[in-house]
C-alpha cells in the first residue's frame, strides 16, 4: 500500500524554539517567521518539517523552477535542515507565496521522495560510521551540517562522534 503524503505549510512555534534552543542546536533555522513544509507520511512515527531557504547552495534540496531571480537567487526546500518532530504542538500554521504553494502541491510526492531518500541515507550514512566502516568524504560533506543529528532518539539511532 502506498503512503499518502499530505503537505502543510507550517512555522516553529515558541515551544520549539524554547526546546531546542540556538545556542544548543546551532544547526536549526530558528528564524521566527520561517515557513516549513510539514510532510505527513513519509514515516509512522514522527513529521518531518523542511525548511524554505532563498538560496539554497547545495544539492541536497528541492529546489524551485518558478521565482525571482533578484529577490531570491536559488530558492528551495533544504533537506539538510529539516526537523523531525512527534508533537504537532511545535508547528502553527504558515503562508507563502501563491506561486510557490502550487509548485508544492503539484510536487509533494518528489519533495517526500526527497525528503525521504536524504533521511535513508543519512541513517546509512551513521550505521556506517557506528560500524567502523569508511565514509566517502563526500557523503561526510553532505551529512557534515545536517539538523538530524539533534533527531537521533526519533530516528532510533544512538549518539555519534561525527
Amino acid at each position: 500500500m502506498e503512503k499518502i503524503v499530505k503537505i502543510n505549510i507550517s512555522q516553529l512555534t515558541d515551544s520549539f524554539r524554547e526546546t531546542y534552543p540556538h545556542d544548543l542546536y546551532k544547526e536549526l533555522m530558528m528564524k521566527g517567521t520561517r515557513p516549513y513544509c510539514l510532510v505527513i507520511g513519509i514515516r509512522s512515527d514522527c513529521y518531518v518539517c523542511i525548511p524554505f531557504r532563498s538560496n539554497v547552495q547545495h544539492n541536497s534540496a528541492y529546489l524551485f523552477k518558478e521565482f525571482d531571480a533578484e529577490k531570491r537567487p536559488r530558492p528551495g526546500l533544504d533537506y539538510t535542515k529539516m526537523i523531525l518532530i512527534r508533537d504537532l504542538k511545535y508547528v502553527q500554521n504558515g503562508v507563502i507565496d501563491k506561486t510557490e504553494f502550487k509548485e508544492i502541491r503539484r510536487n509533494r510526492e518528489k519533495i517526500a521522495k526527497g525528503a525521504s531518500e536524504y533521511l535513508d541515507g543519512y541513517i546509512e550514512y551513521i550505521q556506517t560510521l557506528l560500524s567502523g566502516g569508511k565514509v566517502h568524504n563526500r557523503i561526510q560533506r553532505k551529512y557534515q551540517y545536517s539538523t538530524l543529528k539533534y533527531f537521533h532518539e526519533i530516528l532510533g539511532l544512538p549518539e555519534v562522534e561525527n
